[in-house]
């Protein structure tokens, strides 16, 4: 879930985090378990983190309301590992759902927990490569989307960080991350709710939450550090709540008015026994004047019924030619006027209305008998159907049968082809690789060959050019040699020249324009 904290007033907040589970923690949370077994959620985190907060999931600081929501760099959001995903993975409404419930429980004095934000909310998706969004639960959602549309929120909607002298927001004591901060490849995928779970207030503020109408996010939010315009919001709500009850009531004694009252008792058709005849006026009754008693066939209107019609229809009723509606339709277009009824006596209105009694029953009957004929011819067109689908389950049986069949007398001569082609290509590569590592041997042993004959190449260059060094200073050597024995020469043979001149001439000398110059080396020299 959700912390939503600036740390700018937490003066107070404790230098050493105890762990859930520690014995300190044990006796806090001892210390602030109410009668009913309910925790302080105030005291509890008041006396754990140095701050008020309002609940284990969503938590506010008492100085939310204090700072401004344009100082983002005081702003801290932390992640619990609930949903196990990093800030930015969650899409922007979702964010607005968090915060909305949370101003919303604020509202209503309501504290919010896992268990009842899961109750109207749910993980719509889940995956490593796309935004984690929440939903409504189906005919629960109780909050509006903050906006249909967001454009450019993925660089600047989320932003977290832990003030100086505050890592425990983001780390705990051995140094291990609250929370994800970086894309989480393992986001929960959370459907909802264990009602069963919940305990007595978490089911009262879920149904507390469920009678309202639609929240709207946009509006909470704006609310959040305006408790004065929240709480009106609030009672608007509560108002709109009151008319929604106000109506459902009328709805329902409405409803309850048109109803039909005969229609909700039990009344006895046959109504009061042994009433006098004079009393029939007094219901609405049409008075019917009964003539006096006298001998009259059963069927008047017809002269043959005289001579024992009736009783040679009643013998033919057990006849296979017997028809029995024309029987009771003669009966019945006997009396089917209400004005030749009063000309009647007992004997025949008990006869015709013996007749209705037949008609109906045999209506019945045949009723019943077609009802039969067409479940008969349902039942056979079923039968019909499940034989035709037997059929084709046995044509699909075969048709698979015969398919394995043939593949498996294909498969081994495939695989065959398979494992010659291998073998083939298996031996090629073979011979492939062969040829290289011979080739590469060969080139090997050339390398070598050269390489040696270049070594011998370099010695032999190496001593020819000393050899030729040695022999152009052995030419100049000797050259320079004669020269002075020349000179010893000239001394003996011509003892008259000056020796001073002859000792001025060398072998290297220049002779320019009739004149005796010494050497001079040339300036790269």
């Amino acid at each position: 879930m959700v912390l939503l904290r600036e740390l700018d007033g937490a003066k107070d907040y404790p230098l050493v985090i105890h762990h859930v589970g520690s014995d300190w923690e044990r006796q806090v949370r001892a210390h602030y378990t109410r009668a009913d077994g309910t925790l302080n959620i105030n005291g509890y985190y008041s006396e754990m983190f140095g701050f008020t907060v309002n609940s284990s999931d969503f938590e506010s600081g008492s100085n939310d309301r204090d700072s401004d929501s344009s100082e983002n760099d005081s702003d801290c959001v932390i992640i619990s590992s609930v949903m196990n995903v990093a800030p930015c993975q969650l899409h922007p409404n979702s964010w607005a759902f968090l915060k909305a419930f949370q101003v919303a429980c604020e509202g209503l004095d309501v504290v919010p927990t896992i268990g009842v934000f899961f109750c109207f909310f749910h993980v719509k998706n889940v995956s490593p490569h796309s935004l984690i969004s929440i939903s409504s639960q189906p005919n629960k959602g109780r909050f509006s989307l903050y906006a249909s549309n967001f454009k450019n929120y993925r660089d600047t909607f989320v932003r977290f960080r832990c003030g100086e002298g505050f890592p425990e927001l983001m780390f705990d004591a051995s140094g291990n991350r609250l929370f994800p901060f970086y894309w989480s490849s393992s986001p929960r995928l959370i459907k909802g709710t264990r009602t069963s779970t919940l305990n007595e207030y978490e089911r009262l503020a879920v149904s507390t939450l469920s009678r309202f109408q639609v929240f709207s996010s946009v509006e909470l939010i704006s609310r959040e550090d305006k408790p004065q315009s929240l709480g009106e919001y609030m009672a608007q709500q509560r108002v709109a709540l009151v008319m929604k009850a106000r109506a459902q009531r009328a709805k329902a004694e409405r409803t309850a008015a048109s109803a039909d009252v005969m229609s909700r008792l039990v009344v006895e058709e046959s109504g009061v026994k042994n009433t006098k005849r004079k009393n029939l006026e007094e219901y609405g009754r049409v008075p019917v004047e009964i003539p006096k008693k006298r001998k009259r066939p059963c069927f008047p209107s017809n002269p043959e019924a005289r001579k024992g019609k009736k009783n040679n229809l009643s013998a033919n009723l057990f006849t296979k030619d017997f028809d029995s509606f024309a029987l009771v339709d003669d009966g019945f277009q006997k009396y089917a006027r209400t004005s030749s009824l009063s000309d009647l006596t007992f004997e025949d209105l008990r006869q015709a209305a013996m007749d209705h009694h037949i008609q109906g029953a045999m209506l019945t009957y045949y009723l019943s008998n077609r009802q039969e004929l067409e479940s008969i011819d349902f039942r056979n067109k079923m039968e019909s159907a499940d034989t035709s689908l037997s059929a084709l389950e046995k044509e699909f049986i075969a048709a698979k049968c015969k398919f394995e069949e043939d593949l498996a007398a294909v498969k081994p001569e495939q695989e065959e082809k398979v494992k010659a082609a291998v073998k083939a290509k298996d031996d090629e590569v073979v011979a492939l690789k062969e040829k290289v590592k011979t080739l590469e041997g060969e080139l090997t042993e050339e390398k070598t060959k050269a390489k040696t004959q270049q070594e011998e190449a370099s010695l032999n260059v190496e001593a020819l050019t000393a050899r030729i060094e040695r022999l152009e200073i052995e030419g100049a050597s000797q050259f320079d040699d004669g020269f002075r024995f020349t000179m010893d020469q000239v001394k003996v043979a011509f003892p008259d020249v000056d020796a001073v001149k002859l000792g001025e001439l060398d072998s290297v000398n220049q002779i320019v324009d009739g004149k005796n110059f010494p050497y001079v080396p040339p300036p790269s020299e």
